[in-house]
């Protein structure tokens, strides 16, 4: 059994994987300590059989899967299940991370039981200048703490990337399928009642994100459509809070259902 499953969900894959795969091949961990799991969905060909191909070059533990349903929340959930690991780690197939990232998260998560928390940097595809995201502000802010409770940290639950994840933590939670967005932060609320602890790992283990402005996440949608989905994701948080009231934070529930609020507005606003 491995110690992390790194788990990679890939949709018709462009040259940025092989720099996620490299970040991964010069872990300063073990390669015996940790697996990858790249999940290819939707379109197989000719993406499969490139990366059957390129995955030679390293000497890393890389499992391929393939899914004929599209979707980064179904290949998530594929990637949990297949998952050997005690923890899971997530990362998109356009980011990297530093060398030192595994190794941190992993010295972290044995010291407490919880969630251990790395950097966050973002890198602006074109320009290729770096700037510190919402997730990096809110870690300068709270990682001299080392370890802080679940309130305190609520924003951080908004991705579930920059994480690693115990896997008895997980059980059988899984992503919800029919979400396009806010399904990150959707299932990491869900998790939240089983969470006694945030850890941080020191500011230099750093997951890069990289910001595109073709992304899923900047596609331009209507006002309706913004609030329809607002509305959806807000009554799926009620529902996971209403059932186990007793285990779930309702002040983490209230901030989650009011930042969805707002970033509706937002979004509908700065067009």
């Amino acid at each position: 059994m491995k110690a992390i499953s790194v788990i990679i969900p890939t949709y018709k894959p462009q040259d940025y994987l092989w720099e996620c795969l490299e970040s991964l091949e010069k872990q300063t961990i073990s390669k015996t300590m940790f697996e990858v799991l790249i999940v290819l969905n939707g379109c197989k060909e000719p993406y499969y059989s490139n990366i059957s191909s390129q995955i030679k070059r390293y000497t890393l533990d890389v499992h391929l899967l393939h899914t004929d349903v599209a979707g980064v929340s179904n290949a998530r959930n594929m990637g949990i299940d297949n998952a050997q690991g005690l923890y899971i780690a997530f990362i998109d197939d356009d980011d990297w991370v530093s060398p030192n990232y595994l190794s941190e998260l992993y010295d972290c998560s044995l010291t407490h039981h919880g969630i251990a928390v790395a950097n966050v940097k973002a890198i602006n595809d074109t320009t290729k200048e770096e700037h510190t995201d919402y997730l990096g502000r809110l870690f300068d802010k709270l990682h001299d703490q080392h370890t802080t409770g679940l309130l305190k940290a609520h924003r951080l639950l908004s991705s579930a990337c920059c994480k690693l994840i115990p896997k008895d933590l997980i059980t059988e939670t899984r992503f919800c399928t029919s979400l396009k967005r806010g399904e990150d932060a959707l299932w990491m609320a869900e998790l939240s009642n089983r969470i006694q602890v945030v850890t941080f790992t020191s500011p230099t283990a750093v997951y890069f994100r990289r910001v595109r402005m073709n992304s899923a996440s900047r596609q331009h949608l209507s006002c309706p459509t913004i609030f329809k989905e607002m509305a959806t994701l807000q009554q799926r948080f009620l529902a996971t809070y209403l059932s186990d009231i007793k285990h779930y934070n309702l002040l983490l529930f209230c901030h989650r259902i009011l930042a969805i609020a707002k970033d509706a507005v937002q979004r509908c606003f700065s067009k």
